[in-house]
Order: C-alpha cells, then sequence, then structure tokens
C-alpha cells in the first residue's frame, strides 16, 4: 500500500486517532516507513553493511556489586541519512574508515534491554547532527536514545533544570524518527554526548572527566576506587579514554579524589578542593526533579586542568527516573553512594544549596511550562502520531499528558522544596560524630566480588579461616546506618 503525501497531510490535520487506524492497516514495514516524511520531525535513516546489526550479551553485576548491562558490543558500519520531508539535512554517505559514514553500535545498560534499544553512533567526519550554522559544533560521538527516553519530555526538561542550577553546558538533542534497515524502530532523541571539546565539556588537554559509576565492574578500563565511597562505586575514566590512562594520571586523579573526600568527610575546608557551588548546585537539579535512580544517574565529575583547576561537577545525564520521589529527597541526598550525606552534614555547604535555590526558584516554573507548551504546539501532533505508528494499541502517553506531568510536578515540587529547604537551614545540621563504632565488615576481592559481610567478630573469625585465599582485598569497615569509616588493603599470601 503506498500512501500520498498529500493524503498523509490530510490524516495529520485530523489527529493522531484516524492515524492509528490507518497505521493499523499498514501492510509492510515499507508501508509504516513511507508515512513518516508526512510528520513534523526528521526521518533519520540507518542503512548497515549487508544489513547487519549491532548485538551484545548480557550480564548482571558479581556479588557485591549493582545492576544490569551489556557487553561484547559489536560495532557495524553503514550510510545514515536525515531528512525532514523532502529535504536533506544530512547524508554521511557510504562507509569509509576516517572519511564518510558511521559506525553503529548499543549503549546503555538497562535501557538496551528494549527491543529497540539506544545506540551510540560515530561519525566517520565530524558534523553538527543539530545544524546549528558553526562548525564548532561538529563531533564525530552522537547518542540515539530509544523509546523509553522519548516517551516523556523528561530528558528535555531535566537538561534545562541542569543549566538553570548554573551546570553549564547541557547536552543538545532533536527528535528522530529512526529507521534502521528499512524498519521503522519508533521516536528517538538524538543527543550530544559527554564528551571533551569547544562546544561540549570545555576543558584543557590536561583536564580530566570521570565518572562516579555503579557499573565499573562491566569495564575493562582502568577503574579508581577512592577511601570513602563503598566498593560498589568506582571512578571510570571518559577522558583521557580509559584504555589510555598512564600510571601517572592514575595516581594523580586518585589522591586528588582521596584528598577531597579527606578533606569533606574530615570536616576541613573544601572550597580549594572543589567547586562546592557546582556540587550543590547538581544536588539541587536532582532533587527539583525528584530523581529515584541515584547510583545509576551517571554523575560526572570534571576537573579543567591538571594544574589549577579544582573539581568540579559535570552534567546532569539519564532522566529517566525523574519526577518519581514525591514528597522526598533525591535519591542523591540521602544515599551513601556519592557525597551527599557528608554534604548536607556541613551547614556551609547547606546554606550554599539555599542559596542557589533562591537564585534559580523564581525563573523554574516559567521556564519549564513554556518549555513543555513549546513542544506541545510546535511537535505534539507529530510526536503523538510517531508514538501510534509505533505502538498501535497506544501504549504510549499522550504529549497532553506529558505536559500535564511537567507542570503538575513543578506545581507541586517548587513550594515543597521551599519548606525543605528552610527546615534544612534552620536546623542547623551538625554532622560531627564522635567516636563511632564499626558495627559491619566488608571483604571484597579487587574484581569486585564479595567475599565477606558481618559483624567485627564475624571477620575476626573469617580472617582465620582464610588460609586458602591468596591475593589482594579491599576491607570496608561501616558504621552506624552504613556510613563507610575506613577502608584498607589486605594482602593474603
Amino acid at each position: 500500500m503506498m500512501w500520498h503525501f498529500k493524503q498523509l497531510m490530510r490524516l495529520m490535520a485530523v489527529g493522531a486517532a484516524t492515524l492509528a487506524v490507518v497505521a493499523g492497516r499498514a501492510q509492510t514495514a515499507a508501508d509504516t516507513v513511507a508515512m513518516l516524511p508526512a510528520f513534523n520531525i526528521p526521518v533519520l535513516t540507518v542503512t548497515t553493511t549487508d544489513g547487519s546489526l549491532p548485538t551484545c550479551d548480557f550480564v548482571t553485576a558479581p556479588e557485591g556489586c549493582t545492576g544490569m548491562g551489556i557487553t561484547n558490543r559489536t560495532t557495524v558500519t553503514g550510510r545514515m541519512v536525515m531528512t525532514l520531508a523532502d529535504s536533506v539535512l544530512y547524508d554521511s554517505g557510504p562507509y569509509r574508515v576516517d572519511a564518510s559514514g558511521i559506525t553503529l553500535r548499543m549503549r546503555g545498560n538497562t535501557s538496551a534491554y528494549y527491543e529497540n534499544p539506544p545506540y551510540k553512533v560515530k561519525l566517520q567526519a565530524k558534523s553538527d547532527l543539530l545544524q546549528r550554522g558553526s562548525s564548532v559544533f561538529n563531533n564525530k560521538h552522537w547518542a540515539l536514545l530509544n523509546q523509553l527516553t522519548t516517551r516523556d519530555f523528561k530528558s528535555i526538561i531535566g537538561p534545562e533544570v541542569s543549566r538553570l542550577c548554573g551546570l553549564g553546558w547541557k547536552p543538545a538533542s532533536r527528535y528522530v524518527n529512526l529507521v534502521l534497515n528499512g524498519r521503522y524502530r519508533g521516536l528517538y532523541l538524538l543527543s550530544e554526548t559527554v564528551k571533551e571539546g569547544p562546544s561540549r565539556c570545555n576543558i584543557s588537554a590536561s583536564g580530566y572527566i570521570m565518572e562516579c559509576d555503579p557499573y565499573w565492574w562491566n569495564t575493562t578500563d582502568s577503574t579508581l576506587h577512592t577511601d570513602h565511597l563503598p566498593y560498589t562505586m568506582a571512578y571510570t575514566f571518559k577522558y583521557p579514554d580509559g584504555a589510555e590512562v598512564d600510571a601517572d594520571s592514575y595516581a594523580y586523579i586518585k589522591n586528588t579524589l582521596n584528598n577531597f573526600e579527606g578533606a569533606l568527610y574530615g570536616g576541613q575546608p573544601v572550597d580549594d578542593l572543589f567547586d562546592t557551588r557546582s556540587l550543590m548546585a547538581w544536588f539541587l537539579a536532582h532533587d527539583i526533579l525528584g530523581t529515584w535512580d541515584g547510583c545509576g544517574s551517571n554523575i560526572f565529575v570534571i576537573k579543567n586542568d591538571r594544574y589549577t583547576a579544582p573539581l568540579r561537577m559535570g552534567p546532569l545525564w539519564d532522566f529517566d527516573t525523574d519526577y518519581r520521589k514525591p514528597g522526598q529527597w533525591a535519591s542523591v541526598h540521602e544515599i551513601r553512594q556519592f557525597y551527599g550525606p557528608a554534604c548536607f552534614a556541613r551547614p556551609e555547604l547547606v546554606k550554599l544549596y539555599a542559596d542557589v535555590w533562591q537564585e534559580v526558584r523564581p525563573k523554574l516554573l516559567a521556564r519549564v511550562t513554556e518549555m513543555a507548551d513549546s513542544l506541545a504546539s510546535n511537535y505534539g501532533r507529530a510526536i503523538d502520531a510517531s508514538r501510534l505508528l509505533a505502538d498501535p494499541e497506544g501504549g504510549f502517553p499522550t504529549v497532553a499528558a506529558n505536559v500535564r506531568e511537567v507542570k503538575e510536578w513543578f506545581e507541586t515540587r517548587i513550594p515543597w522544596l521551599d519548606a525543605q529547604i528552610d527546615a534544612l537551614v534552620m536546623s542547623g545540621i551538625d554532622g560531627a560524630t564522635s567516636s563511632p563504632v564499626v558495627q559491619r565488615v566488608m571483604v571484597y576481592a579487587v574484581d569486585g566480588r564479595l567475599c565477606f559481610a558481618g559483624s567485627p567478630d564475624g571477620y575476626a573469625q573469617w580472617q582465620r579461616s582464610a588460609s586458602a585465599l591468596r591475593g589482594a582485598y579491599v576491607v570496608r569497615y561501616m558504621g552506624e546506618g552504613g556510613a563507610l569509616l575506613r577502608t584498607e588493603r589486605m594482602m593474603v599470601r
């Protein structure tokens, strides 16, 4: 069945419900693809070499670690063309190494378990796929985020909240309808990725981009455990590339992070070690958004250069679990997998957090409302139609529901934060504790396996019976509420 362009435009005018009926009658994948040019959303057509698709293996965390992920990702080559109606916006050309075309592979962790997963796109020649009119935005590295991301407006609103809080560069993105090897795969978000570069994370050649990562166990690159974070978390290198980190860089950044942690947990000044405004703004952005997934929220820590700049927080990423903590702080505010509890135990940092809130609050509701209304006005019909074309049974929410979700969340969240932040400041929080008592001991092998977990008495007994063990182990001593008191390395010969 072939669809005439003018007929499709009339269908769009009638509405998405009519389109659902028409989509249900489509006989072939080609029929479905033929409908896409009528929508006010670019069509991204990827044709891989020999029609092959990227693959992966699915893995779960070893004992003592967390998460589900993917490994053994394959990379395929191909051509990518982006069109809007009858205009060609971008054409990579056929694949030629370092000259034209693209490579494609799966990305993400739990999001990769979907039938249509997210992808990492690497252009062989730099380009700005968002077409902002300047070569400064040209880059090889892009992400295609799947319908887990595009089913709502969270990944559009979230980066703007990050920017309003003063966290600097935010990844830009646009909606696209993805056609992969002739088959419609759904509404995706074509996005910049967190990379070094003048138009992204603008750091010097001697700078660093780190990720505090619960999936550290799923990489063969350099990983770095610090003295105060739980063993479930480790830092991985985003720049320099983890596979290329030399011993000097590794030792330097580990010492830098441990110096900061030592000062933070030891009650010493940290302003010279970390840009504390960015740190508290990062927590505030998550508290505004009500992020549920604290460990997997892609925690980026940046050092602009090796010699003078303090550490600072990078942009927010991964907004799938926003609006999930009504009447509660975001998970990162409270859990010990990052620095939230230690920061909010420092009155001067609580005051800084409150100051950032007073800067952000007056413009917050108007800005997110404007964005949600603009998305609905400019792309609402096309987004609804795309979702129904992907699932004629109506499994995705409507744009009207997305707009309501945004407005209801922020209209409720802002007064809640007003009251909670006032209470934080007035409470005069004192995080100092005296003579903390070890209540639990955790022993890990260097590959992340949990070898022992129990009381100090049980640990002493385990040590006496551990004669069959060999090699290096990490011992973590935990206090009340799971607070990490100290870390030691143990060699068993």
